[in-house]
């Protein structure tokens, strides 16, 4: 990625409801460069926070942060869909005196103040503007933006407005039709040349864009659009919301529709239970003091859900269908159904589509950022990109509303329908209404209702100085006129007097193209259709370039040494033997030979390689993983970059948490939202643990807010949780293991096919034994360790892949990554020339990450709650787990602004805590935290033998590098130096480990700048290997930052006579902590001095301890043997390691026998609801007496009823089925009568 450049390319944007995207297309690639939530909020000391930060703090400022802004954009306040969502949104919406909606700032002098929906929309593009300008490293001046398909020209010219705010100027463009460039290109790859069409159907938070689309030949043409500007996610979050208000006024009899940060805490809670019940069909809400100190705990299944939303549902179909109607096509002619947008995911919703369309399945891309994608490939078109994936692309868009003028009786008159393809121009004579008529006024609207004030007015012109005649005389021609940019241009002529008046109206820039002509024809928009015309020669030479790099490519791929596979003699000849027949065929060719006869020799052996190949990779693909201490991430190589994966929530990390309850075992995020109920049964910071002895954790600091551990008979660490009202005893490996195959299953699902092989980032100072337990768990999950890279080399490895100078891996450059995660600090000084990686140094701190800045601030807390209230909750589980929560974000929030209120609701015995904190306090309280940090680096720096002016970049990873104070240190102590911040620091270690995975792999090219990519990585053991001697010191065996991998030997003897045992303990010698004992046994009798006993100390590139002796006591090597008695954490067995993973299997059946169990409830659920529904339906009712009527309704309610006593939650999946059938015998023969 850039950052030398001062220009660069166009940018795209897509200003969603809920979350703002940015995307550029670089080399015919898209790289979504920046994620910020649709969030702007306000604080009491005058600070205006946007994205994340303000997302962050909703729950304690929720009358002053403003979401969905843009539902309320060139609406008027005295809509219906504006009331409706204003009464469950916890700011205040207020109407000005134009009947516009102003939204309600409160200021802590007690005054109001208002500003207007789009001033929001200005700040969030505004913020995504900087975010990207800070990753391209280059002004962002030009963006292509999408916008509903369905907002009309205000709404544009407001979007168009705010872009001149930010500085930018904006080219806009519909989302549904911005993401049918992405279907064509990134899924299909453009490959439709007979004809294609796809209906898109876009759902996000806010808004429904439909839009139908053929693909032909690299042109896109749009046939027909529809939409709603107010029915997206945001409308099926405001029922759950409305429906559990209505819940706890049932169960509290208490009404919190007038208590905002209830609203918003519950509007958050529903969010996420929404998106989880597109993966279970049950899920359960828990918010701890939500009104009035109550707890809310409830529990909400999928069928609910649909029934809640059924007639939202309805109302997507019927967008599906106008827009049909309005393209003239059948369903049947519909090729593909693409879902994007979030809200896509939501199976009903799928599952009506799929029947609606009689598909057996949907085209399903990545539905958060298609509409992104498709604007990044518009905007590369624009701004001239010549690459040959996109330089031929051509849009051809439609004007979504019908354009006219008022007529007498305020009737609308139609000049241009709605759905004409775009540029297009219209005319129509009209004449004067009566007698000496001397002007004639032109009203402009925009809609498709009859009558004018049911559509929008866009402007007027008036043509004056018409001579006095009778009516009827004077032929006035009004003539409307879109340009490719939508721009309309209205002009009226009275051709019986020559008078003419024209007005311009900027229009919605939708319509995208390579060539600036407004000719709508394909051949002058730059497409030649082929036919009888001339072969183009430039088209021909690029199809034999590109012929003439597939053959490169391929030949050079079948030669390189894999470390996973090698192709055999005879797969590998036939290949050879393809790539001579091509080249010889491409030496006799010459100008008659076509550019399609060069595509088809391509294909040819394209397909021979990719289906040889195929055979090798089947074994599973392998990822690269991030095991963090608080997030862990995953990576997988997708044709030419890392695409890091989502979980089922759409979030980019997962939490490395897992929790265990009366019912059910919880992993990721499911697990880390109910922490604060659940505090002994939820287990985080398993990464302090794993491979450790229990007496060298028992006073680690932050271990002290974690589950139950004890230590067991080896003194290894167990947590102690209950499962299913039963007492457990889990060793640390276990719970990773969980992780792992939560990992492996998400991977997987977004992949397609089986994962089994993976990279491991780990900290740079793990341990042999760590790392070691840590390979095990990963074992017990499923996934085969290729290798475990440290997390600092593995960043190193993504700022070279990234690196905007010509490669770094090429030039000679010295960098600094300074990697501060939630658990760990690493600091390592690397070298990177020539195409090699070289760690020159790496120091790390295994008890300073940002769980101690979360833990001092926790401290500090807990002693303020003891002198205000004189009350100690330093032993109150779930006190701190509520009170480690608000710091967490706390800190998050004072990344970004200077001051934050901590708000917890009951923390302790009823008692409400309120405290604030200014990001000064913050500072003070880990002043002795930041010293670390630069004293990490200073050691880093020694140990490489290198002056900090010699350090290119430096390299921030980890989440808690965005703390204002850390980067201030690290720029100052380095003169001024700027961060190199290219890489989002969450993602950075998932980044290289899968750049590893994937040059390790071999099966896939790694390319930079279309050149094979490899680069040769050596590193180094931060941890220095001693032997105790029987005095108790430590000798050093293998220093730190030894090159690994490495061997050293020593010789041991004997102390006394016919001994016949030698015991060795190993330690590391920085810390003295233990990490193995190994026992020679066997020993030949003989007096004391005399054996001569060899014993090998091996370290390999994974940074695993080996140990292997023999003794040459007579000359002749003797193998001896080496019984390792102990290891650091007691390490598992084989055996042990085996029934881990019969565990984990007898895990996945309970997991799956609830989840069967919870089908059932589902499907009973599912069915009385529809079934109620029908009877209520006034057209079945209408059919049946009055007593089978009452039958069902008694029926349903007996059975609703059943479902919502509390037992229920113990009752087996048999038992749902037989509730099931008994209601199906009592409604099925009555429903089918009506």
């Amino acid at each position: 990625m850039t950052r030398c450049q001062e220009t660069g390319p166009m940018i795209a944007i897509d200003l969603g409801t809920s979350c703002a995207r940015a995307g550029v297309c670089r080399g015919g690639r898209v790289e979504i460069i920046a994620t910020v939530p649709s969030y702007v909020a306000f604080t009491g000391n005058g600070d205006v926070l946007i994205g994340e930060a303000a997302k962050n703090q909703a729950a304690a400022n929720p009358i002053n942060t403003i979401f969905s802004a843009s539902r309320l954009i060139g609406k008027r306040c005295s809509d219906p869909s504006v009331q409706s969502d204003t009464k469950l949104w916890p700011f205040k919406v207020v109407k000005d005196p134009d009947n516009k909606p102003m939204i309600a700032i409160h200021h802590s002098s007690g005054e109001e103040s208002h500003i207007a929906p789009e001033e929001i929309f200005s700040m969030i593009l505004i913020h995504v503007k900087e975010a990207a300008e800070s990753i391209l490293g280059y002004p962002v001046e030009n963006a292509v933006v999408t916008v509903p398909v369905y907002f009309n020209h205000a709404q544009r010219q407001i979007v168009k407005n705010a872009g001149s705010i930010a500085g930018v100027s904006l080219k806009l463009v519909s989302g549904s039709v911005a993401a049918t460039m992405a279907y064509g290109l990134e899924i299909s790859n453009g490959d439709f040349g007979h004809g294609h069409n796809a209906l898109i159907f876009d759902m996000g938070a806010g808004t429904l864009d439909v839009s139908v689309v053929t693909i032909e030949e690299g042109v896109y043409k749009v046939k027909a659009v529809a939409g709603d500007t107010h029915l997206g996610g945001d409308d099926f979050d405001n029922r759950m919301v409305d429906f559990f208000v209505s819940e706890f006024w049932k169960k509290h009899k208490k009404y919190i529709s007038n208590d905002p940060r209830a609203l918003s805490r519950l509007r958050t809670a529903c969010e996420r239970a929404k998106m989880a019940l597109s993966s279970t069909t049950t899920t359960s809400i828990g918010i701890v003091s939500l009104h009035k100190g109550i707890d809310f705990n409830a529990t909400i299944t999928r069928a609910k859900f649909e029934e809640l939303n059924m007639d939202l549902f309805q109302r997507c179909l019927e967008c599906a269908a106008r827009c049909l109607k309005d393209a003239m096509m059948e369903k049947s002619s519909v090729d593909d159904i693409v879902l994007v947008g979030g809200s896509t995911n939501i199976p009903r919703l799928q599952h009506m589509l799929t029947e609606f369309f009689d598909k057996t399945e949907l085209c399903k891309s990545d539905a958060d950022a298609a509409v992104t994608t498709g604007a990044a490939i518009l905007a590369s078109i624009l701004g001239g990109d010549m690459h040959i994936k996109v330089k031929n692309l051509i849009l051809l868009d439609i004007t979504p509303f019908s354009l006219g003028i008022e007529t007498a009786g305020g009737v609308m008159t139609v000049l241009i329908p709605r759905n004409t393809k775009l540029p297009t121009k219209r005319e129509k004579v009209y004449s004067t209404d009566h007698d000496n008529q001397t002007s004639f006024f032109v009203r402009v609207f925009e809609g498709d209702g009859n009558k004018k004030q049911d559509n929008n007015y866009l402007g007027g012109i008036e043509l004056c100085g018409i001579p006095p005649t009778p009516k009827g005389v004077p032929k006035i021609n009004i003539c409307f006129e879109i340009d490719t940019n939508g721009t309309l241009i209205v002009s009226a002529e009275d051709k019986t007097h020559g008078l003419k008046k024209r007005i311009t109206i900027g229009g919605n820039c939708s319509s995208i193209s390579n060539n600036n002509s407004n000719d709508s024809s394909e051949k002058n928009n730059g497409w030649s259709s082929g036919g009888e015309d001339e072969e183009n020669p430039l088209k021909r030479e690029e199809s034999k370039r590109s012929l003439t790099k597939s053959v490169d490519y391929i030949k050079a791929s079948i030669s390189q040494e894999s470390t996973v596979f090698q192709l055999s003699p005879r797969d590998k000849q036939k290949i050879e033997k393809e790539i001579e027949s091509v080249v010889k065929w491409m030496d006799t060719s010459d100008v008659s030979t076509k550019a399609e006869d060069f595509k088809v020799k391509m294909e040819e052996l394209e397909s021979l390689y990719k289906e040889t190949m195929r055979m090798y990779l089947s074994s599973g693909t392998t990822i690269g993983i991030d095991f963090g201490t608080t997030y862990s991430c995953i990576g997988v190589w997708v044709d030419d970059h890392v695409e890091i994966i989502s979980d089922e929530l759409g979030s980019r990390t997962l939490p490395s948490c897992v929790a265990f309850t009366d019912n059910e075992r919880l992993v990721g995020d499911a697990a880390r939202q109910q922490s604060s109920m659940n505090p002994h049964n939820t287990i985080f910071d398993i990464k302090h643990l794993i491979g450790r002895n229990y007496s060298d954790i028992s006073t680690d600091d932050n271990l002290k807010s974690s589950s139950r551990v004890i230590p067991d008979a080896v003194d290894r660490p167990v947590i102690q949780v209950q499962y299913k009202g039963n007492d457990k005893k889990i060793v640390p490996e276990e719970i990773a293991s969980m992780i792992f195959r939560k990992m492996k299953e998400i991977s997987e699902a977004h992949i397609g096919s089986t994962v089994k092989n993976a990279v491991i980032a780990v900290p740079s100072y793990f341990a042999s034994c760590q790392r070691k337990a840590l390979r095990d768990a990963a074992l017990i999950a499923g996934l085969n360790t290729l290798q475990i890279i440290n997390e600092p080399t593995a960043a190193a490895i993504a700022y070279s892949y990234c690196s905007s100078h010509k490669a770094a891996s090429d030039l000679g450059k010295t960098v600094l990554v300074f990697d501060l995660g939630g658990g760990f600090l690493n600091v390592s000084v690397v070298s990177i020339c020539n195409g090699m990686l070289k760690v020159l140094a790496s120091v790390g701190n295994p008890h300073l990450g940002g769980d101690c800045f979360d833990g001092n601030m926790v401290d500090h807390f807990v002693q303020q709650f003891g002198i205000k209230e004189d009350r100690d909750i330093s032993s109150n589980a779930r006190a701190l787990r509520k009170l480690r929560t608000a710091c967490e974000k706390a800190k998050r929030v004072l990344s970004t602004v200077s001051k934050t209120t901590i708000e917890i609701d009951s923390l302790y015995d009823g008692i409400d805590f309120c405290s604030a904190i200014s990001r000064e306090e913050f500072d003070e309280i880990n002043s002795d935290l930041f010293e670390m940090c630069m004293e990490t680096i200073e050691d880093c720096l020694e140990e490489a033998k290198i002056d900090k002016g010699m350090i290119d970049d430096i390299i921030p990873v980890g989440g808690s590098t965005r703390i204002p104070k850390i980067q201030q240190q690290l720029q100052e102590f380095f003169n001024g130096k700027e961060l190199y911040k290219s890489i989002n620091p969450d993602e950075t270690v998932a980044h290289g480990a899968t750049i590893q995975a994937a040059i390790l792999t071999g099966g896939k090219e790694v390319l930079r700048d279309n050149v094979n990519y490899g680069l040769k990585v050596h590193d180094v053991t931060p941890l220095s290997l001693g032997l105790e001697t029987a005095s108790g010191d430590i000798s050093v065996l293998i220093p730190r930052n030894n090159p690994i991998p490495t061997k050293k030997e020593h010789i041991f003897t004997t102390n006394s006579n016919d001994q016949t045992s030698i015991s060795i303990q190993l330690r590391a010698c920085e810390s003295g902590c233990f990490l193995g004992k190994y026992d020679l046994i066997d020993l030949p009798f003989c007096s004391r001095g005399i054996p001569k006993v060899h014993v090998s100390f091996s370290i390999n590139i994974d940074g695993i301890l080996s140990v292997e002796a023999f003794d040459m006591t007579h000359g002749n090597k003797k193998d001896i043997n080496c019984k390792e008695i102990s290891s650091c954490g007691g390490g598992l067995s084989k055996e042990e390691i085996e029934q881990l993973t019969h565990d984990l299997e007898k895990y996945e059946v309970d997991d799956e026998e609830n989840l069967k169990r919870m089908e059932a409830k589902n499907s009973l659920e599912d069915y009385a609801y529809r079934v109620r529904e029908l009877a209520r339906n006034a057209r079945v009712a209408g059919k049946l007496y009055f007593t089978e009527k009452r039958k069902i309704e008694r029926s349903v309610e007996q059975a609703i009823d059943w479902l919502d006593n509390d037992q229920v939650q113990f009752a087996k999946a048999s038992e749902f089925e037989e509730k099931l059938l008994e209601l199906k015998q009592v409604c099925d023969p009555l429903v089918q009568k009506s």
